[in-house]
């Protein structure tokens, strides 16, 4: 950093350079069925352990698709319930939602807080946008770095290791580790076709002699009359992020 602000917590996680320019925070955090996420906000969620030797699949439904956000929910693969699950909403940290301070005590309908900008006058942070707990990406699968297999048996004989980076499907760990959702989807050509992309969890689950599969794991394949089911690659960043106390 050479200019600015820098906040680092004490377990070296850093929360805020405004040399980054556009920085993500939390927003919101708790469990529920269904959100709104705006065009610029970014929805994890956390997947529950299933029960011992099985696995659960989910999907991201879209309820209502407007110009400027979308209503979501999680549902089980192959049925219209939607799914209760722990999330973390970010949106960008500065103050395009006309947040303020008003409800914040013990000052009262006052507006304040702390601005950044960085060396070109924009404005990169906004605390008045804060939530009131902690959640910070840790990692993420780049572009074509997972193959969608899910717990089907796939081209590779360990499911938690593969034989490839570009063969494998093992996303990390359900407990404690959250999933972003914007690439997630289902969709149906009405012409014997569809394509799936979303998350197959499992806790100790055997497919045939494969096993044992623990964790969540990508899956995408397409499926057509004519070519059967076919796994494809993530053609969007997939990331991963954890809650942490200060």
């Amino acid at each position: 950093m050479g200019y600015g602000l820098r906040v680092d917590t004490s377990n070296s996680i850093l929360q805020i350079d405004s040399d980054e320019g556009w920085k993500y925070e939390l927003a919101e955090i708790g469990t529920a069925s269904s959100w709104t996420v705006y065009n610029d906000e970014l929805l994890f969620v956390k997947f529950p352990a299933p029960s011992n030797g099985s696995h659960v699949e989910y999907h991201k439904h879209t309820v209502t698709d407007a110009a400027n956000y979308e209503v979501v929910q999680i549902r089980l693969t192959g049925s219209t319930t939607a799914a209760s699950l722990d999330y973390a909403l970010l949106r960008p940290a500065i103050n395009s939602y006309g947040a303020t301070s008003a409800n914040l005590s013990p000052d009262t309908n006052q507006n304040y807080g702390l601005q950044v900008y960085n060396s070109n006058n924009v404005l990169v942070l906004d605390s008045r946008t804060f939530g009131n707990a902690n959640f910070e990406p840790t990692s993420y699968f780049g572009y074509a770095s997972r193959r969608g297999w899910g717990t089907q048996t796939g081209v590779y004989s360990d499911p938690q290791n593969g034989t490839g980076a570009q063969q494998e499907a093992l996303l990390g760990s359900y407990t404690n580790t959250y999933y972003s959702t914007n690439w997630s989807r289902f969709v149906s050509s009405g012409f014997g076709s569809s394509s799936l992309e979303g998350w197959s969890v499992a806790n100790n689950y055997y497919r045939g002699s494969q096993g044992p599969y623990n964790g969540v794991y990508y899956k995408h394949i397409y499926t057509a009359s004519f070519i059967g089911t076919v796994p494809l690659i993530n053609f969007t960043n997939i990331l991963k992020g954890e809650t942490f106390n200060v």
